[in-house]
């Protein structure tokens, strides 16, 4: 509709662009029915296309956090049935320690390696700290996870938990695939350089506590002005599941003035393992 005599390169590109509907990808279309499903579990009744889209927007998700949930949603990684019909490679779609094909999904959900156990465990263990049922977890909740109004078991909102569950469920599905990764192509597959348990264990409890000082440090306005958090939404994402919460400034049980943000050794309630002497025992 626009004239040529007025026609500018960039206005000409939108005009072709909104002229060529793209056609959503199979695997993205069934990835998007697969959150909406999810959501509906965690509290967010059948949401649109665009809503889950949007989701992965939030503040709470880091930038690689985001950009994961984001390519797992297209089936970007290089997993699974991307090597099928490679020749030569298909081994690399293959599972070493299940013997099925290694999809995403497979990988955070269905895997049979330590790891995705231990992680989830942890993960659950913190989360029941703040009063949150752990729900059976699909690869949809943690598409979904931006989208999550869990319940306490009152049946009620649970305070501060739509962000410590965003949180909890992005980054221990990240860290489980980072591990992965490390076994596949750092490790070669050799299972004597696998990660032990105290190993996977303290990666999981360093993460948690880097996020938990993150936040802490985020909530000074003065040298991150208009991107600084509210203290306040820090305080609900994290109480309850502190180390030594009762005694930790502006807590119930202690005298001290001020709140537990700006005091040191703030940790959550989840001890680190001493690791054994010599690889993996």
């Amino acid at each position: 509709g626009a004239r040529l005599s007025t026609l500018t390169q960039a206005l000409a590109y939108q005009g072709i662009k909104q002229a060529q509907k793209t056609e959503e990808r199979r695997a993205t279309h069934k990835n998007i029915n697969k959150a909406r499903t999810a959501a509906a579990g965690l509290g967010t009744e059948d949401p649109s296309d665009k809503r889950i889209w949007k989701s992965l927007a939030d503040k709470a998700f880091s930038r690689n956090m985001r950009v994961f949930i984001w390519k797992i949603i297209h089936n970007a990684y290089k997993v699974g049935d991307f090597w099928r019909h490679i020749a030569n490679f298909e081994d690399r779609g293959i599972c070493p320690i299940c013997n099925v094909e290694e999809s995403l999904e497979h990988i955070l959900i269905d895997c049979r390696a330590a790891a995705r156990g231990q992680l989830w465990d942890l993960a659950k263990h913190l989360w029941e700290k703040k009063g949150g049922e752990w729900p059976a977890l699909e690869i949809g909740h943690i598409l979904a996870c931006g989208l999550a109004a869990p319940m306490n078991e009152n049946n009620q909102r649970q305070r501060g938990g739509v962000r410590l569950f965003l949180i909890l469920i992005s980054e221990t599905a990240y860290l489980i695939w980072q591990l992965r990764c490390e076994r596949r192509i750092k490790f070669e597959d050799n299972q004597a350089k696998w990660h032990c348990e105290a190993e996977i264990h303290n990666r999981w409890l360093t993460m948690i506590n880097n996020r938990l000082a993150l936040d802490r440090l985020m909530t000074n306005r003065l040298k991150y002005g208009r991107r600084a958090l509210d203290p306040k939404m820090v305080l609900k994402t994290w109480g309850g599941t502190l180390k030594n919460e009762t005694n930790l400034p502006g807590s119930a049980g202690c005298p001290s003035p001020g709140d537990w943000i700006i005091g040191p050794e703030v940790l959550v309630d989840i001890s680190a393992k001493r690791r054994p002497r010599g690889r993996n025992r």
